[in-house]
């Protein structure tokens, strides 16, 4: 843990990053851990962005097929696991000035945050362990919309908020989205997107620049 802390503070203190990617879990063990809240007290001290990203995902020995469906079937439960992960530890309520980002759209998190919200109103237990509603601690989380369809998409923002959904490229591995902005201009979004560029999500601290030849795009940037 001391070692993740400097190189945390050796990358935003000396190198000047805005942010860093970190994996879903490390050796098995959820992001959400306790045992990772000093790194993420860290974080927010240096009001440094987080990205994560799925990493050696659970569930590969039941996938049946070519290698690469590690990215498109295992890649998508993982990321969902590790928001779980998030959102029952009460991360986010204990560091709230946190910005953590989730990539391809936050995965399965989309269709477990129903069933998880149904069984925290119902079952005692569960609120006494989860802090706050898991609808609304889903709220607190940044979304890239990595997600190859705009119904995707649109029920990503109805879940948490147009303020809370990035775009995501995925660039410049084989699945990478190409046209990152063809769903938005196909669904009339992109003005409402571009003021959203030059104000809610800048005061947020996302700063959004050109990236790779693209029209725009966000970057994990700036405090």
């Amino acid at each position: 843990m001391e070692r993740a802390i400097e190189e945390l503070e050796f990358a935003v203190g000396e190198l000047g990053l805005a942010g860093i990617e970190v994996g879903s879990n490390v050796n098995g063990v959820p992001i959400g851990d306790l045992r990772f809240w000093p790194f993420f007290e860290a974080a927010q001290a240096l009001g440094a962005a987080i990205f994560v990203h799925p990493l050696r995902p659970a569930g590969m020995d039941r996938l049946v097929g070519p290698a690469s469906l590690e990215q498109i079937v295992a890649f998508p439960g993982e990321i969902g696991l590790a928001a779980a992960s998030i959102i029952t530890s009460g991360l986010t309520t204990r560091f709230p000035r946190l910005r953590i980002a989730l990539s391809h759209g936050g995965g399965s998190i989309q269709t477990l945050l129903p069933r998880m919200q149904f069984a925290w109103e119902r079952q005692l237990a569960l609120r006494d362990a989860i802090p706050v509603a898991p609808g609304d601690a889903a709220r607190t989380l940044y979304y890239d919309d990595l997600l190859y369809s705009a119904v995707g998409i649109r029920a990503l923002i109805d879940t948490v908020g147009d303020d809370r959904v990035m775009i995501g490229t995925d660039y410049p591995f084989a699945i990478m989205d190409t046209d990152p902005l063809r769903v938005w201009r196909l669904w009339g979004w992109a003005i409402a997107w571009r003021k959203r560029c030059d104000g809610e999500m800048r005061r947020r601290g996302w700063v959004w620049i050109r990236v790779f030849g693209m029209p725009r795009g966000l970057h994990l940037s700036g405090k």
